[in-house]
């Protein structure tokens, strides 16, 4: 009797595990599939923003102006800002570098500022990255360790420990890339935001270094 619940146990978790691998798969061919279709839509979006951009409508039109460049950037910038960074040179490569960092950014006054104050000196940037990657480490750890231990308990756990141990693995997989997501976005912001300097000093009142 042991004997067949033990191979009852083990079917059932060979069959989980192999469930959560045509998961992985499923998701993995998703991610792909949708960067391959990001980069389409954006080559597309740049296309159609040359065509239809008009700095004076612009200054006119402030809604037009944010939808348009939402259109383009995939983010949400005030108009103030989009007019300020027009006016001067290097217009494409700021307004990119603004959308690409803009849950960092606060903008609302037509002036680039960190939205987290203390981003304002470089150390804090730093600390901020350094926990971001540290998260993610510490977290891709415990995951990697708690479905090393469901593959080995295979035939010798219960399901339902198979099942927990499986679930809060991919659970502290998830919350490390979202930990890595955050540190490799807040280093990117930081190269933005020296480049925004860097091209137009004017729409940073604060200096990158702290």
């Amino acid at each position: 009797m042991q004997e067949l619940v033990l191979k009852l146990a083990g079917s059932f978790g060979h069959r989980v595990a192999g469930e959560i691998i045509v998961v992985l798969a499923v998701l993995l061919f998703l991610l792909f599939k949708g960067l391959y279709s990001l980069s389409n839509d954006r080559a597309k979006a740049r296309q159609e923003f040359l065509q239809l951009w008009d700095f004076e409508r612009a200054k006119r039109d402030p809604l037009w102006c944010e939808v348009l460049i939402r259109h383009y950037c995939r983010e949400f910038l005030p108009a103030r800002i989009i007019i300020n960074v027009a006016s001067n040179s290097q217009a494409a490569d700021t307004l990119w570098a603004l959308s690409h960092s803009v849950r960092f950014f606060q903008m609302d006054d037509g002036l680039v500022r960190w939205k987290n104050r203390h981003y304002a000196k470089a150390m804090y940037v730093q600390i901020g990255i350094a926990t971001g990657f540290g998260l993610y480490f510490l977290l891709a750890m415990a995951a990697m360790l708690l479905l090393l231990l469901s593959y080995r308990g295979l035939v010798t756990a219960s399901s339902a420990e198979l099942v927990v141990k499986a679930f809060v693995g991919l659970l502290l997989g998830g919350l490390a890339i979202k930990a890595l997501d955050y540190g490799l976005e807040l280093a990117s912001a930081r190269r933005n935001f020296a480049k925004i300097q860097r091209m137009q000093p004017t729409l940073v009142p604060e200096p990158v270094g702290g």
